[in-house]
């Protein structure tokens, strides 16, 4: 009387066995009696006034009124519209969850992950370390020499140039130039850029830094104050960060927009 394809159809669609059974027995024999749908569906019959009453109520399935009462299914193609339409509703809500648990999860993960202190004595480990930074922090805070910013003025720009792009905001600090000609251009032409801040501090850079958001600092060990050369301690300690952050935020304090000064561009 019905195929077993179609009745695989509708439960996957939401139905349970017997409501796709006993619909494509109406679907068969046309306007009936639960007695007759009883036959062909070979359903119990309390079950079967059970679920003609699901039906019913989902609006599938037509009572007439008769004695005895009699049942007719709605088209197939109206069925299947509406039952698409609950499946397409149902998939939706699955994908707010999903991602309710993915992000649930992200962020059980990030507290949950154990704090470092990491000495990257090469360049290359803090080029890597860059690199494979999760997607970008909201603001990267950055103090470094004019020397520094020199020596790998283009490497610089183009690693804050792919954050800038993504719409980190980053301010870099560094010492204010003395003379004309200091400031590399690779470095000031990121100024056009809305989310990047270059500061001239009134006092001299002790310490170059790298603030990442509030998730992890690096701090330049080495003599050279070149932010690509030296050793870095990289970490994501709390407290070494907020002491870094109080750091960046003394030195903005003392600091001047690069916008007000206009020192001539140094060529790289």
């Amino acid at each position: 009387m019905f195929q077993d394809k179609d009745l695989n159809l509708l439960t996957r669609l939401g139905f349970t066995n017997s409501q796709a059974k006993i619909y494509l027995s109406l679907i068969h024999l046309g306007q009936s009696t639960a007695h007759d749908i009883v036959k062909v569906a070979q359903t119990d019959r309390a079950e079967t006034y059970r679920v003609i009453s699901q039906l019913e109520k989902q609006g599938c399935v037509q009572r007439i009124i008769a004695n005895p009462s009699e049942f007719k299914a709605i088209p197939v193609s109206e069925l299947l519209s509406v039952l698409l339409l609950r499946k397409k509703a149902e998939v939706c809500e699955l994908e707010k969850e999903a991602k309710r648990l993915r992000k649930k999860r992200i962020e059980n993960v990030r507290l949950a992950q154990e704090e470092y202190m990491l000495l990257a004595p090469k360049t290359e480990m803090v080029l890597d370390s860059i690199k494979q930074t999760p997607n970008p922090e909201r603001t990267i805070n950055m103090i470094s020499t004019l020397g520094g910013c020199r020596k790998s003025a283009i490497v610089l720009r183009d690693i804050l140039l792919a954050f800038i792009k993504k719409g980190t905001k980053v301010t870099l600090i560094v010492d204010k130039p003395v003379e004309a000609g200091l400031v590399p251009k690779p470095v000031k032409d990121l100024e056009s850029h809305p989310n990047f801040a270059l500061m001239y501090a009134t006092r001299p850079v002790m310490v170059p830094v790298v603030i990442m958001g509030n998730t992890e600092v690096w701090i330049n060990t080495s003599e050279r104050f070149n932010f690509l050369e030296g050793a870095h301690l990289i970490s994501n300690n709390p407290r070494l960060i907020s002491l870094a952050q109080g750091y960046f935020n003394h030195m903005l304090s003392v600091s001047v927009s690069a916008k007000k000064l206009k020192p001539k561009l140094a060529s790289i």
